[in-house]
């Protein structure tokens, strides 16, 4: 019999290891003090073992080009990566394997109405110590989690229309919300009542950022307005007018201004002197937008399954980047600055690392599509929500964190 095993042995010490047969030329390089040893053969059983290596590679190639060109209705999702040197940098989903599944918390609203349709879970965020998750839906206002027990604390009422968005004051205080329909509602929690404070921006609330010192926020609209208020001020005290939708909003902590994330691009807002700086002009739809916690780069998704990074205005990549079957809807970067989740209306979540954009996990076990991302404060839970009535919050694998740090 012949043996099917190609043997490598190790020049520089004594010793070898078996490996299943693959080309010799992947097993051996320069420099590495290995060389390949094959069984010994006859010259004519050599001859053949080369013709059938050669058609094995034309074989393999031309299997390769079929399905890179799509002519079995394979998705270009699993094409390769060399097939478009100059387009977007296709990842195959098959490699990222790296998820805890068994560390899922799934909230679940206790008193939610019962409806022929299941709502939607729009937004969800953590609190600054990682120990509650708020989250708002299409109906009943904004639900409060416990997260050592995954019991429901409260339901934040006033709200009966979509929320868009929830954010945290960075004191942990209170919990602000907006959307559908153009108010800003504001919640004290755990103050004896909970006291509601309504706040009218006259568009829909598509994003809402607190100031770092919890003294302030500031809001964005579904027709381009950015405004600022102080929480116990019935009037805004600053106004911009963008030139889109506003998509996403951030208040860094360097007094540098509040970044604005709208359809046509990224821009930063000094509110106190009304100065404008323009970030990038962005050619496409802009859906969705995450800063790096350093403020230096951004992950930007447009209406489809691509994103890329940006910096300066400039793009960090050559070629976009996906691994999604469907558009990517929502990114968030962690506050530790090693990974980038993107979830989709493909129903899966998939995790990056930053450094690299190695893919780190995949996980499609959320009910629904995924709407929106929230990252803990220690970057090691993740919170999704999307279409369904339930949040999901995934712990991470030791294996992805450790993967993350490298």
């Amino acid at each position: 019999m012949w043996s099917s095993r190609i043997e490598l042995l190790d020049v520089r010490s004594e010793g070898s290891c078996t490996l299943p047969g693959v080309g010799v030329e992947k097993l051996v390089g320069e420099g590495s003090g290995q060389v390949a040893i094959g069984p010994r053969l006859p010259r004519s059983a050599w001859m053949l073992v080369g013709a059938a290596a050669i058609a094995l590679i034309v074989g393999v190639t031309a299997i390769g080009l079929l399905l890179g060109s799509g002519r079995f209705g394979l998705p270009d999702l699993y094409a390769s990566q060399e097939q478009s040197p100059d387009g977007p940098v296709l990842v195959p989903i098959e490699q990222a394997d790296l998820f805890a599944e068994q560390n899922v918390v799934v909230l679940d609203p206790a008193d939610r109405q019962e409806s022929g349709a299941p709502a939607a879970m729009t937004s969800v965020a953590f609190s600054p110590d990682g120990s509650m998750v708020a989250a708002g839906g299409t109906t009943d206002g904004v639900v409060v989690w416990d997260m050592s027990s995954g019991e429901q604390l409260v339901r934040l009422s006033g709200p009966t229309a979509r929320i868009d968005d929830v954010a945290w004051s960075p004191d942990g205080e209170r919990v602000a919300a907006g959307g559908e329909d153009g108010r800003l509602y504001i919640w004290r929690l755990f103050a004896g009542t909970d006291t509601l404070e309504i706040l009218e921006h006259g568009d829909e609330v598509t994003s809402i950022v607190w100031s770092p010192d919890s003294e302030m926020l500031a809001t964005g609209s579904d027709t381009g307005r950015v405004r600022t208020w102080e929480p116990d001020s019935p009037q805004h005290v600053a106004q911009l007018q963008n030139p889109a939708s506003v998509r996403e909003l951030a208040w860094p902590d360097d007094g540098g201004g509040i970044a604005v994330g709208h359809e046509g691009g990224l821009r930063t807002w000094d509110p106190a002197t009304n100065s404008v700086s323009e970030d990038l002009d962005y050619s496409e739809t802009l859906v969705d937008v995450s800063w790096s916690p350093d403020w230096r780069r951004q992950v930007v998704s447009g209406q489809d399954s691509y994103m890329n990074l940006y910096s300066g205005g400039i793009a960090l990549l050559g070629r976009a980047i996906r691994a999604h079957s469907g558009d990517i809807v929502a990114l968030a970067w962690s506050p530790d600055g090693r990974i980038i989740a993107s979830g989709a209306n493909d129903n899966t979540v998939v995790l990056w690392r930053a450094s690299d954009r190695k893919v780190l996990a995949r996980f499609d076990g959320h009910a629904g599509q995924v709407i929106d991302l929230a990252w803990s404060a220690d970057s090691t839970r993740l919170a999704v929500s999307g279409t369904g009535s339930s949040i999901s919050v995934r712990q991470l694998a030791t294996e992805v964190l450790e993967e993350a740090a490298k």
